[in-house]
């Protein structure tokens, strides 16, 4: 239940994504970080714990000099919750930063991959894969994003939205989705990317729903979406919300049960995401290795007391 927020635009960037990611903390969350062009180079700050560990860190940087950038809460799957998992990450060069939701379910064979052609790897996360996986495809497709985009994702197994920064495009914020959902926020002078939509409805109601599959690409002054296979570009008409925050945290939904209840095929896909082994007719745990095969499983509920449902 990680939370996402891309922006380009004309105010400064970086107390705007922590604002956003603030309207995202009740998905959840262990650590958090952001990504932002300034002065010529990429900043990413990270911390592990509430956004208030964050906001901490920033508080000694000047960062008004940034219009855009990204931001993101974590949910651990893969590595510890520390700063050295948190997203964003970068690639070796540090020229492009990448934030991402969902699993990466053969994050193992591109590490290795990568790995083999001497690329080294800093934290425990299937997400950092990624991020090297496209800066190979920068190199291979001479700098067009659209294109190295196309390719890394046409090799990745799993389920994913993402958020990135480059160098090379400052004021610029790619994002792309599969299974993960990912909406953009279409402004005057200003556009967003993020996991739902409160992250940036003060700002605008205007927004575009991606489907699985597709790519954006926004500015401060406009935005367009690809098909990620074909990079055909696809016409879509920006839909007018009338929700307020709390019924956009409701996605439409009367209240949270009924929200819960109709999300449970996709809760169970995504706890099941990259612990399947179709060949071996078999569940992975990595948490278990080493441990007896147990004979029975229990599941069990758990309810959070003191939130309220309605």
């Amino acid at each position: 239940m990680c939370g996402i927020i891309g922006y380009s635009g004309h105010r400064v960037a970086v107390p705007l994504i922590m604002e956003g990611l603030r309207r995202l903390e009740y998905r959840g969350y262990d650590s958090a970080g952001v990504a932002y062009i300034q002065d010529g180079a990429l900043h990413v700050v990270r911390a592990p714990g509430k956004l208030i560990e964050l906001d901490t860190k920033l508080a000694s940087l000047n960062v008004g000099g940034a219009l855009s950038g990204i931001g993101h809460t974590r949910w651990a799957t893969h590595g510890l919750p520390n700063e050295k998992n948190a997203h964003p990450h970068r690639d070796t060069t540090g020229h492009l930063a990448l934030a991402h939701n969902g699993i990466v379910e053969n994050f193992q064979t591109l590490r290795c991959m990568l790995q083999g052609e001497g690329v080294t790897f800093s934290t425990d996360t299937d997400t950092e894969s990624l991020a090297h996986l496209l800066a190979k495809g920068l190199r291979e497709h001479e700098g067009d994003m659209l294109k190295a985009l196309s390719w890394t994702l046409a090799q990745v197994e799993g389920s994913y939205a993402l958020a990135i920064v480059r160098l090379e495009e400052p004021g610029v914020v790619y994002g792309a989705r599969r299974h993960s959902p990912l909406v953009v926020g279409v402004g005057e002078g200003e556009h967003f990317i993020a996991s739902d939509i409160p992250a940036f409805l003060p700002y605008t109601r205007n927004v575009v729903f991606l489907d699985a599959g597709e790519i954006v690409r926004i500015d401060a002054h406009s935005w367009g979406v690809w098909d990620a296979a074909t990079l055909a570009q696809v016409h879509r008409t920006p839909q007018r919300i009338s929700w307020d925050v709390q019924a956009a945290q409701k996605s439409g939904y009367k209240h949270f049960m009924l929200k819960e209840i109709f999300e449970q095929p996709r809760v169970v896909a995504d706890c099941l995401a990259g612990r399947l082994d179709p060949a071996g007719q078999g569940v992975c745990l990595e948490e278990l290795a080493g441990m007896p095969v147990p004979k029975r499983l229990h599941i069990l509920p758990c309810r959070a007391v003191g939130h309220a449902s309605v």
